[in-house]
């Protein structure tokens, strides 16, 4: 992967246009993984195994170009190499018609987006500014987990995992503004216990279920801070699904979570409710969907923030509250033998490209 970032920014003194050279930017950043696969799987009587290793190798280098004045900004460039390993390990048990287990551990890891590398400075209005961070390492996750199903229809999960190198958004005080950028905090475990259940209330109503209890600790050393922060959130997720007769159907679902927190961010309760009503036409092979989108609108992420003695609170009001009206139609009959797409490592680069600016 490649990126070349340019910015350039002019001032029209005399109808002439000068570089301004605090805001022009010209970032380069290349990047190259390589990856080896290895996968085994057995299976005895009511125990199955399935095991698989991949190995990685990542090279990258950024190179922050300098402008004409020196003193504004200087030529710098970094450049890092290494190689690690991502295990896997999956356990499936069948202790009878009704009780099944199954163990699972892996390793993992998430690179940061390339535009949080740039290390150039946006401001966003005279009291904050967002920048890059060229030294934005990779987090790494050791997770584990043991699910327990019964009657094929209610599962209980115990989930445990440890990141280290964890990255979030954070905030530096410099002077009378804030920096916002990304940076490794430390390290981030977290520990929960989770329920899913599908239950069919009636022939034509079917619920689904999903709850959460998640505990997150934080901890680590950030601009010249000890971090240590925890919290206890719960989620509460119930989807609600009808058949009617002649075709109708609708959709009746919502979530619920309490207070979390998110590095240095403690981010209040928020839930959001959403309904939809469908219609089969066109000898079923049509359908139209009327659907609404947190229709009460309390989908409204906000919270607050103290770091180098500041307090600070933030309030987000987006487009959450939505209303689609959709039509599809079905052509001929569904091919068969088409499993599903195999996703490439090229889907996980175009995740990492911030199209949309600053976030």
């Amino acid at each position: 992967m490649n990126t070349d970032n340019t910015a350039n920014y002019f001032n029209l003194v005399n109808n002439i246009q000068e570089v301004d050279t605090t805001k022009t930017n010209h970032f380069l950043y290349r990047e190259n993984v390589n990856a080896a696969y290895i996968n085994l799987n057995r299976k005895f009587k009511k125990l199955s195994v399935q095991a698989g290793l991949r190995m990685e190798n990542t090279n990258y280098s950024g190179h922050q170009l300098g402008n004409d004045v020196s003193v504004i900004r200087n030529d710098s460039s970094f450049s890092r190499s290494y190689v690690n390993l991502f295990p896997t390990v999956y356990f499936s048990y069948e202790v009878n018609e009704k009780n099944s287990l199954t163990l699972n551990y892996g390793r993992r890891i998430d690179r940061p987006n390339y535009q949080d590398l740039n290390p150039f400075l946006f401001f966003l209005d005279q009291y904050t500014y967002q920048a890059g961070n060229p030294y934005l390492q990779p987090q790494f996750s050791d997770n584990i987990e043991l699910s327990h199903t019964y009657n094929h229809f209610l599962t209980t999960t115990l989930n445990y995992g440890d990141t280290k190198n964890f990255f979030s958004e954070t905030f530096e005080q410099s002077g009378h503004a804030t920096i916002v950028r990304h940076g490794n905090i430390g390290r981030r475990q977290s520990a929960g216990i989770a329920v899913s259940a599908q239950v069919s209330v009636t022939k034509w109503w079917t619920s689904i279920f999903y709850g959460n209890v998640n505990y997150n600790k934080f901890s680590g050393f950030l601009y010249g801070e000890n971090i240590n922060v925890d919290a206890t959130t719960l989620t509460l997720n119930l989807n609600n699904q009808f058949n009617f007769h002649g075709g109708w159907s609708g959709e009746l679902s919502g979530f619920y979570r309490t207070k979390g927190v998110e590095g240095q961010i403690v981010i209040e309760p928020l839930g959001q409710a959403s309904a939809a009503i469908a219609k089969k036409v066109l000898k079923d092979k049509g359908s139209v969907k009327l659907g609404v989108r947190d229709f009460l609108y309390t989908n409204k992420p906000h919270g607050y923030l103290n770091f180098q003695q500041t307090e600070a609170t933030f309030s987000n009001r987006r487009d959450s509250r939505q209303v689609a009206l959709t039509f599809t139609y079905n052509f001929g009959k569904p091919l068969k033998g088409i499993g599903p797409r195999r996703h490439s490592g090229a889907g996980e680069e175009q995740n990492r490209v911030n199209t949309g600016g600053n976030n």
